[in-house]
């Protein structure tokens, strides 16, 4: 006895532009990228992280202005724990901080002319990171704006295809200019220790938080 067997047909995702039409988009934004952004402001290399440039906040602002877009922010979840208590080391010592405070946004780009979202990314930041586990308190704003960030510079990354002109893996190391924009720290929430100078986050070493998932 045999038994019939069918198969489906396959459905073959076909491309939608022609090879000419992809090659001219890439020279387009090869030349925006060359013309309208400014190395050292919109993108650049960091000293110790490769020679691949990153891509900053202010050059993904300029590239959805270029291609007439916008971003739209989602919060995805966030987790705040005011009173939780943190225990890290600091240069071998045992070190106790307050506080707790983690973001999730989605960032969408969308298109102006038919509010078509053309690509989207997920950002994450928490006080856990070694930068600002010394002081979650003064950086709870800090990260909501650094998970915003990281979302809208991925999205646009993806948006536009230009994950192999740039990379954002080391985006939080980026020049003075966008470190005046974020701040290390939000002003009127505390200050640090003028005895102690800027935190370097090779310093700290996080211990497993409990309960929590960073």
């Amino acid at each position: 006895m045999s038994e019939l067997i069918t198969t489906r047909p396959q459905h073959l995702t076909r491309p939608i532009a022609q090879p000419k039409d992809v090659i001219a988009y890439h020279n387009d934004l090869i030349r925006i990228v060359k013309e309208a952004l400014t190395f050292g402001v919109d993108y650049g290399t960091i000293a110790g992280c490769g020679n691949k440039e990153s891509l900053f906040k202010a050059g993904a602002e300029r590239l959805c202005i270029a291609f007439g877009c916008h971003v739209e922010y989602e919060l995805i979840s966030s987790d705040i724990d005011h009173n939780r208590e943190n225990t890290y080391q600091r240069k071998g010592q045992m070190a106790i901080s307050h506080g707790f405070y983690k973001y999730v946004y989605r960032a969408k780009i969308v298109r102006n002319s038919d509010s078509q979202v053309i690509g989207e990314c997920h950002g994450l930041c928490s006080t856990i990171e070694s930068k600002y586990i010394s002081r979650p308190r003064d950086a709870e704003n800090t990260v909501c704006k650094m998970a915003q960030k990281r979302s809208f510079v991925g999205a646009v990354l993806h948006a536009f295809g230009l994950s192999d002109r740039f990379t954002q893996d080391v985006e939080d190391h980026e020049p003075e200019q966008e470190r005046k924009q974020f701040g290390s720290f939000e002003a009127g929430h505390g200050q640090p220790n003028p005895n102690e100078g800027p935190p370097n986050p090779a310093d700290f070493n996080p211990l497993p938080p409990t309960n929590v998932t960073p």
